[in-house]
């Protein structure tokens, strides 16, 4: 009785096993996530300038933000953070070019910066690389490249989680 008690047990677990798999795989091979706001949570793994520039984030900084993604292959991508130094505290906002296409996982261009109040655009290029988690998160790491003085220019590295957290 008590072995016949062991391989139902065994069967059960070899049951529920087996319908977890599908799910983890589906995981791993997880679709491009859908339009919506993301909180953003990044840490930034290095800023480096060039002739004796400086760059707004330092090395192991972390950083929150909001991103706006719009779907697949659309514009209007948007990410917004706020910034306390010591120009004062104002919002920036990041203005992407189209969104890559389904299950691709790199994305690069030039953005454009603003910062509000009365902020002067500035302009930049970035390059991306997503690992899908699921339809509602994703991890990146993005690379920015922008003037930061005179001959100047930052290279600022980020690693990004983004959840969905609205539509």
């Amino acid at each position: 009785m008590k072995n016949l008690t062991s391989h139902k047990c065994l069967a059960l677990v070899s049951v529920f096993a087996a319908l977890a798999v599908p799910n983890l795989a589906s995981a791993a091979t997880a679709a491009t996530p859908i339009a919506g706001i993301y909180g953003v949570s990044s840490y930034v793994v290095s800023a480096n300038a060039t002739n004796g520039g400086t760059c707004g984030a330092q090395p192991g900084t972390y950083l929150s933000s909001y991103f706006y993604y719009p779907g697949p292959a659309k514009t209007g991508a948007v990410e917004r953070h706020s910034i306390n130094g010591s120009q004062g505290s104002f919002i920036q906002e990041l203005d992407f070019p189209e969104t890559p296409a389904t299950k691709i996982d790199t994305w690069s261009g030039d953005y454009t910066s603003t910062r509000f109040s009365g902020g002067t655009p500035e302009t930049g290029t970035f390059s991306t690389i997503f690992t899908f988690v699921d339809v509602n998160s994703f991890l990146a790491t993005t690379t920015y490249n922008y003037s930061v003085g005179q001959n100047s220019v930052c290279t600022t590295v980020f690693q990004n989680t983004y959840i969905r957290s609205g539509k």
